[in-house]
């Protein structure tokens, strides 16, 4: 039995022999809790136009499923403490043409690390809201993570500070 000090979810936590010690199958289960809250909204064809007319500026930025939890840290970091803004993860720009590409996630479970990188970030508290897109036909999911302006420095997973300024 483990007792005296005891991490968490990141934080230190003191332990004697009256408390019960989280597990690691806790944290799965609480986060596939968060994960099943969260509906789809499947797209009209009028909201996928949209979607697709939207340019990558300031406030929009749109990001292939395949990017690494570190790099999605340094994007929620910077867009947290400039003025916020919304994530398209799933979404793939071109660099030189600048033309988007649909890669959803096949389930909703796929986007699981994103928001693990999210909720791991200690300052970001409810500063976000996450939003489940489908395409209407190819029934593929993308993660929309708006993010608020916050009072407080948001950091990366790596403890370093972004902003975003233009893009």
């Amino acid at each position: 039995y483990i007792t005296n000090k005891q991490e968490f979810m990141k934080l230190n936590f003191y332990v004697d022999k009256n408390v019960l010690i989280p597990q690691p199958d806790t944290e799965i289960f609480r986060i596939k809790e968060n994960i099943m809250k969260y509906s789809a909204e499947v797209l009209s064809d009028e909201k996928l136009l949209h979607l697709f007319s939207i340019e990558e500026d300031h406030f929009n930025d749109f990001k292939a499923k395949d990017i690494s939890g570190k790099n999605f840290s340094k994007i929620v970091s910077a867009f947290a403490n400039a003025s916020g803004g919304d994530i398209y993860v799933g979404i793939r720009e071109e660099r030189e043409t600048k033309e988007t590409h649909w890669e959803g996630f096949n389930c909703i479970e796929d986007a699981n690390s994103f928001i693990q990188v999210i909720e791991s970030l200690p300052t970001i508290e409810s500063y976000y809201d996450l939003e489940f897109l489908q395409h209407p036909v190819l029934e593929t999911y993308v993660l929309k993570v708006c993010i608020f302006k916050t009072q407080s420095i948001v950091k990366t997973t790596d403890g370093r500070v972004f902003v975003r300024r233009g893009a």
